[in-house]
This record gives C-alpha cells, structure tokens and sequence, in this order.
C-alpha cells in the first residue's frame, strides 16, 4: 500500500489507492469501512517501461483475503486487467459490474495478456488464474451486497461503464462516491448524475485542461477535409469501444463523399451501441448511417483498402499496438501526405507515445503527418470542480492523472466555495 499517504478518510471508514492515484493506469481502490471490505477495479498501468511492480495494482494474500466484494466500472485494461491476480492471491468471490461490461472483461484481460507475451515481459498470473474469474450481473440503480448498499449509474465513458455510491445498508446518506472513468459530454452515451457523498474519487484525466468538444470536433474535421484534398489516409488508432463509436459514427455521418474503413470489431461494437437504448442519449443518429461504411474482416482486405489512393480508416487500438493500426502504419508512414492522428492517451514506451516524439520519426524515416487531437471521453477540470458541487464534497481524490495534476486540482477544490447546509 505505497500510496497509502492520500488515504481518503469518511465517517467509519477509509479509501486506500492501491493504484491510479497521482499516475496514469493500473486505477484499483481499497474500501474499507463498517466491518466491510471492497475492491473497485483492478487494472494495469500500460506503460511498456513500467516494471511489474508498477505495471500492477499493490496486492497481497492478506489484503485480498478481507474482501467482501470486487466492482468493476467497466472493461478497459487500466481498469480490469489485473483482477486474475485476484484469483492467484486467493481471492475466490464475485466481480460485479454491467452485464455488457461482463461481456467484455474476459476479451480485454486475454489481450493484456497476449500484448506482455508479445513484448516478452512478465505476467504475475495465468491463464488458470483467469479461468478463474467469477462475474454477476449489477443493474444500474440500488442494490444491497454482502451487507454493502451501491448505487450504480451510467457514467457516460463507453456502453456499460458505470459510477458506484456506497453505503451502508441502513443508513440513508452515501459515504463514498467513485466515478470510474466519467465523461459528461458524450455525443452518443448518457449519465446519470450522483447523489451527494461524504466523499469521492474523482477520474481527473482530463483535469489539466479544459476541453471545448465542438472545438476538437472543428479542428478534426478540418484535418479530415485537408488530408482528404490531398489525396492523403488518414489513420485513427481507437478503442473498438467507447471512443471508437463515437469517430466511426461521426466520420460516416459527415463525411459520406470520403470512403470510410473501419475494423470489424469497431464496426460491430459501434451497431451493437446503437441497439442498447438504455445507454443512449435519445438524439443519435440511426444504424443506416453506417451503410457505406467498409468493414475490415480479413488482411487481404485490409491490404485492399491500404492500396486505395486515399481515405479514412480507423483501427484498433488507440496506442497503435494492434495488428490492424501496425500495418496501417507500415504502408502509410513513407507517404508525407498520410496522417496518423492519436485522439487519446499515449502511455510511455507505446507505438503511439514513440511516434509523437520527433526524433523517433526522425530515425525510423517516418515522412508522414503524427498529430494528436485528445477527443473527450473524460473529465476535464471544469467538469471535476462541477461535480464537487453536484456531490456536495470537498473531501476528493482525483485519479487517473499525473501527481502534479491531481494536486493542483486539489488545490482548485480547497478553493471551492463552502457548501452550503
């Protein structure tokens, strides 16, 4: 429990970070409070220099044999690949998420375990520890666990993702509020907002600015239209969810006169968004507009579509560590009329990070364009100091951001007018 200096203290009880607190990745919390003990999420820091003990949330057999229960905000591998370590330290009870996020979790911790094989680095589990794993279902709205009350709501970051209160089973206030990753600005994902907590973790990734969305979707849309006139692909390295949706479904509505190649996965998980009402906001566009788009299957057909003369293509994933988005890059990266554009994080070491650097480029005789364009799918620094308000709490963690963000963000919450009775 390195991190254990930012305890967040609430009446009768405690979160510890035991990760993800003052750095990017592996976000996994300790609760302990009236008797109980909770895990909320359990990921890894995607960081290709990180060393195992940095790469991993700071479990033990002790620490792991308290718990009352594990639960999942959704299935990105920051925050859920490492609960097979779980199972190897002996855990052996549930893991409560969405069911959609339950869907997805198995797929995301076999790929973080495919990508450390790949990289010839050192897993501190295995494949019986995954077999291992034991899912049920959580519904947004009020459920009692173990003697545990959780309130969870959507939180607007991809299809099942979701924000958890807790309390105890007899008393009418919240004591702790966690966000997982939250976005409040989504084109096509609702939110619910959350009731007032003694306390909160708050997802900070975008806390060391302010984004202005129709902002970042001008300029994008100004990059997309120039690489277009110049005969140039475009590549987007995405997430197959969450943010993947979000650029396949803007691409194929506002850009119909450029051909548009996307993933399979992409594609899938983007129509099958568009068929989960309950997680949409009612003002999305129909399935229909997905019509043109031309769907990635197999390499012959991703060779195809790179000897096209020009276009866009999205591919998995966002750090550029997936087979799809290496090719791309491959074929395209002599072409000075080419672009590659990263829409999110790019942890050290990642192909990603590597190409933004400009000696890298420099070096590998990369000719074409790298630029970033960060497309919001977290909380910026206005939308933190806004929910402090809506929760009623001053007393905040931040995660999911450097150390020197999280703490000038805690000086920006002290700052914070009283709340008022």
């Amino acid at each position: 429990m390195t991190q254990g200096r930012h305890r967040l203290r609430f009446s009768d009880g405690e979160l510890i970070p035991l990760g993800g607190s003052g750095e990017n990745g592996r976000n996994c919390f300790l609760v302990a409070f009236s008797g109980r003990y909770v895990l909320l999420d359990c990921g890894v820091r995607r960081d290709a220099t990180a060393s195992p003990q940095k790469a991993y949330p700071s479990l033990d057999q002790k620490l792991v044999s308290r718990l009352d229960a594990v639960f999942l905000s959704h299935a990105h591998e920051d925050h859920c690949a490492a609960l097979p370590l779980l199972y190897r330290l002996g855990y052996r009870g549930v893991i409560y998420a969405s069911i959609e996020t339950l869907s997805l979790a198995p797929e995301m911790i076999q790929k973080w375990m495919n990508y450390i094989k790949d990289q010839k680095g050192i897993l501190p589990y295995d494949e019986e520890d995954a077999r291992l794993l034991r899912f049920s279902q959580l519904e947004p709205g009020i459920s009692n666990i173990n003697g545990i009350k959780v309130l969870a709501g959507r939180s607007g970051h991809t299809v099942g993702s979701l924000w958890f209160a807790l309390g105890q089973e007899d008393a009418a206030d919240w004591q702790l509020f966690y966000s997982g990753d939250m976005c409040l600005s989504s084109p096509l994902l609702a939110h619910d907002l959350p009731p007032p907590c003694q306390a909160a973790v708050i997802d900070s990734a975008n806390a060391d600015q302010t984004i202005d969305i129709q902002a970042q979707y001008i300029r994008l849309e100004g990059m997309i239209q120039d690489t277009w006139n110049n005969q140039g692909h475009l590549l987007m390295p995405v997430p197959a969810s969450g943010r993947g949706s979000d650029l396949l479904l803007y691409c194929a509505q506002g850009f119909s006169h450029i051909p548009l190649w996307a993933e399979e996965k992409i594609h899938q998980r983007c129509l099958e968004l568009l068929s989960q009402a309950n997680w949409l906001r009612k003002d999305i566009p129909s399935a229909q507009v997905l019509a043109s788009v031309h769907v990635v299957r197999t390499d012959a057909q991703r060779e195809a579509a790179a000897n096209q003369p020009a276009g866009i293509y999205l591919a998995t994933d966002g750090m550029l560590t997936g087979k799809a988005s290496q090719y791309y890059i491959s074929r395209f990266s002599e072409n000075a009329r080419d672009t590659v554009l990263i829409t999110g994080h790019a942890a050290t070491g990642t192909p990603a990070q590597k190409l933004l650097e400009e000696e890298y480029r420099r070096s590998n005789k990369i000719r074409m364009n790298v630029s970033r364009l960060v497309i919001k799918v977290h909380l910026d620094t206005t939308d933190v100091l806004w929910l402090c308000d809506v929760l009623k709490t001053r007393n905040v963690m931040p995660f999911h951001a450097r150390e020197e963000t999280c703490a000038k963000l805690r000086e920006q919450i002290a700052a914070l007018p009283a709340i008022r009775a």
